[in-house]
């Protein structure tokens, strides 16, 4: 009986560590370049693979886990946004956001890769 009930405090300690470990590895803030030029959804289509990019849209739909669409009026493009990048934000279709990341290009298709997400 003793042994089990040291085998779970064990666990319990594991786990805990576990998830301390997770939360102060989560991103919660940082700098912004305030300086990055905003550019339209048309002007990202034509960007080469990597570039960093600062987008402003409303995000219209969920197409798969995490990807969205992403429309600024000039066109509409597909953001792959982690959940942690969201940053405790809740986002419905009527919030314009900032999207800042980089362009994705890959097999002839343009996304991009976010790594942060704001409300306007």
């Amino acid at each position: 009986m003793m042994k089990k009930l040291v085998f779970v405090f064990c666990m319990a300690a594991v786990l805990s560590a576990a998830q301390i470990s997770k939360a102060l590895s989560k991103h919660n803030g940082g700098y912004q370049n305030t300086t990055m030029p905003t550019l339209t959804v048309a002007e990202v289509m034509v960007l080469e693979d990597d570039t960093p990019v600062k987008v402003t849209g409303k995000i219209t739909k969920q197409l798969k886990k995490d990807k969205y669409m992403l429309d600024d009026g000039t066109g509409t493009v597909v953001v792959e946004i982690d959940s942690d990048e969201w940053n405790g934000n809740t986002i419905t279709e009527q919030d314009t956001v900032i999207i800042i990341g980089e362009v994705d290009k890959d097999k002839g298709s343009v996304e991009i890769d976010a790594n942060t997400v704001m409300k306007q």
